[in-house]
């Protein structure tokens, strides 16, 4: 089972890539490439250090368990989503587009930067049997109008307001909520 969101073995993948390639700051990668820091803001530090060196580590760690996470989080999505207008930017900044970290946190249905919704895609994130499948978002984001968030709805305003708190989490990865 290949997670998206919480990785382990990066040592041995960073390891993999070739001389000079710019992805092989351990902490960089870990920090603004994984979930993690929308987990670890509540966390020990020295609990947010040990869980930062096992998903740096070359040997397979269960880093969800690490978390107290299982498989059965019903406020994750169930399959990739995207943001149409995120989608449009990506491709015309750089020609193609991608999959947005703060677009799978649990609870996060809308997208913080443009205040609509999110579409799911036809590609399930937990693939528990069978082999590891990777997928780009050119291969399986289809043309989408975007349908904005309703600011006169107050429950949509909270799901927006929930997702700006979620991105703020992971624009913040050295963040450490507990000291408060």
């Amino acid at each position: 089972l290949a997670h998206f969101d919480l990785l382990g073995r990066l040592g041995h993948f960073t390891a993999s890539l070739p001389p000079g390639h710019p992805n092989t700051n351990m902490e960089e990668l870990i920090s603004h490439h994984t979930l993690l820091p929308f987990y670890t803001a509540f966390l020990p530090e020295e609990r947010r250090v040990f869980i930062h060196e096992q998903m740096g580590g070359t040997h397979p760690v269960n880093i969800h368990a690490l978390l107290g996470l299982t498989l059965e989080r019903p406020a994750m999505p169930r399959s990739l989503r995207f943001c149409p207008c995120c989608v449009a930017e990506d491709r015309e900044q750089f020609g193609e587009a991608f999959w947005h970290r703060v677009h799978h946190l649990p609870g996060v249905v809308v997208c913080p930067h443009h205040a609509v919704w999110l579409e799911n895609t036809q590609s399930p994130l937990w693939l528990v049997h069978g082999p590891t499948t990777f997928v780009t978002a050119e291969t399986v984001v289809v043309p989408t109008e975007a349908r904005p968030v309703n600011l006169e709805n107050p429950v949509e305003r909270q799901f927006l307001r929930l997702a700006h708190n979620a991105r703020w989490l992971l624009e913040y990865p050295d963040l450490n909520l507990e000291a408060f």
